[in-house]
């Protein structure tokens, strides 16, 4: 009898919550964001993006401010908007005092990702530019670039799930089942299923046996056990 294996060639990390513990950072900070803006609860705001945390910024913002039973906002509004909260989000996360935002293991599972010949990715819903200034700042983008691989954030259209994948695809000519997805939240899930790559959670944002009824394919409790999927051959 044969056993079928997937034989991961690229390796595609969400960011915030998988990578780096930033989303506690940015909770916080779009909470104080639409404060400022439109006089909002933090709490309530706070409550709103977990919610709908992996989502587009746009989309994001604009579920915020319909929970809160407000118009979306228009365009102008949204790029100052995002733009301070990039801002925010840089200062806190690369601050000196700030230690642990890189998570347990990240590092070393890049690294040996690397050394096993597999393409790696941040495939994140946040700003791309945002996510890319991060990871250089915090010691990780290079592992992405030494491996042939790139940052990818999100904009109109273009988004973590299908947008991702099919470019990754086109750009480096693989096929799906040659990708793997790590995410941390159930919209991780969903958006690995619908663009038909092997999905991983990683268990802590939201609880293990959550991420097994979301219909994650596995389910991890630290970034180095990726490295020993079972049915799973990593590299080229």
């Amino acid at each position: 009898m044969t056993t079928r294996f997937w034989q991961v060639k690229a390796v595609l990390f969400d960011w915030d919550g998988t990578l780096v513990d930033s989303l506690p950072v940015k909770v916080h900070n779009t909470g104080r964001l639409f404060q400022q803006a439109y006089g909002l609860h933090p709490d309530k705001v706070e409550a709103s993006y977990r919610k709908h945390s992996g989502v587009p910024r746009r989309q994001l913002f604009d579920a915020i401010l319909d929970e809160c039973g407000l118009a979306g906002m228009d365009e102008a509004t949204f790029q100052r908007m995002s733009s301070e909260f990039s801002g925010m989000n840089r200062e806190a996360l690369t601050n000196p005092g700030m230690d642990g935002v890189v998570r347990p293991g990240s590092r070393e599972t890049l690294g040996r990702l690397l050394e096993l010949g597999c393409r790696l990715f941040v495939s994140s819903a946040a700003d791309g530019a945002e996510v890319r200034f991060l990871a250089d700042q915090l010691g990780l983008g290079g592992y992405f670039d030494r491996s042939g691989g790139e940052v990818l954030g999100s904009h109109s259209g273009f988004g973590k799930g299908r947008g991702h994948v099919e470019y990754i695809c086109k750009e480096y000519h693989l096929k799906p089942h040659a990708l793997l997805f790590i995410g941390d939240d159930l919209a991780d899930i969903r958006l690995g299923k619908e663009a038909g790559v092997y999905t991983v959670s990683l268990a802590g944002s939201r609880d293990k046996d959550a991420l097994l009824v979301g219909g994650a394919q596995s389910v991890i409790d630290s970034l180095e056990e990726v490295l020993s999927l079972p049915g799973v051959r990593l590299g080229k």
